[in-house]
């Protein structure tokens, strides 16, 4: 699964990279970003690439109650076209989430401890995500999810799955463009080009309210196996 990611870059650096415009959202240096809150998502709306705010979480257009949402973070690359609840996004409303690198708990230690996953310099990527639309009492709610795919041999000895990664201009345009997704077996291809690295990261990211820049500085060893 994908449960926290980073996004530490300053915003024109993000605007330059994916060549997006800013909508009616802010967001400043993140170095520990959960589910249930705002993230930035980049979308292809009115013919133009644009960064939105929206919550982490899918709630589908259909959805009686918001709140699953909460067990809608990720969605797996095999099966996302089969679920109600992720395939018609799958259709229309595909998305990317800009990061810089992504967390996974290494369940090998004696207590789990977070790893922070980044490229050896350090670039912003983009995460594939889905998103939809759901109308409530209180308005209109967008919200997104992280496809997932199985572990390559960089995440694999930490956790069995990973996020969807896009490094290159052509992936990123190829899930966005209108039309059929790509296949499985392109999306498990999409990072290649650019070597990942594991970063034994701190305990600080358990607690999904704190952000601060500690979150990669790691524990001292004792006893951790890595």
């Amino acid at each position: 699964m994908c449960g926290r990611y980073s996004l530490r870059k300053p915003y024109i650096a993000i605007s330059e990279h994916f060549s997006v415009q800013l909508d009616l959202f802010e967001f400043g240096p993140r170095y520990n970003i959960a589910p249930g809150q705002q993230v930035a998502v980049l979308i292809r709306e009115r013919e133009q690439l644009t960064l939105v705010g929206m919550k982490w979480g899918l709630v589908p257009f259909w959805a009686k109650d918001p709140k699953i949402g909460n067990r809608l973070i990720n969605a797996r690359v095999e099966t996302v076209s089969e679920k109600p609840a992720f395939r018609t996004a799958l259709r229309t409303r595909r998305c990317i989430l800009p990061a810089d690198g992504f967390y996974e708990w290494n369940s090998a230690a004696a207590s789990p401890r977070p790893v922070h996953f980044r490229f050896e310099d350090d670039r912003l990527f983009g995460l594939a995500g889905l998103w939809d639309e759901w109308e409530g009492p209180g308005g209109a709610l967008r919200s997104c999810t992280i496809l997932t795919r199985p572990a390559n041999e960089v995440v694999a000895p930490v956790h069995h799955r990973m996020p969807v990664m896009f490094t290159e201009p052509e992936e990123i345009e190829g899930w966005l463009a209108p039309g059929p997704a790509p296949p499985v077996s392109t999306l498990e291809l999409c990072g290649r080009r650019t070597r990942l690295q594991a970063h034994p990261a701190s305990g600080r990211v358990n607690d999904p309210t704190f952000e601060g820049q500690d979150c990669l500085i790691p524990a001292p060893p004792s006893g951790w196996l890595f």
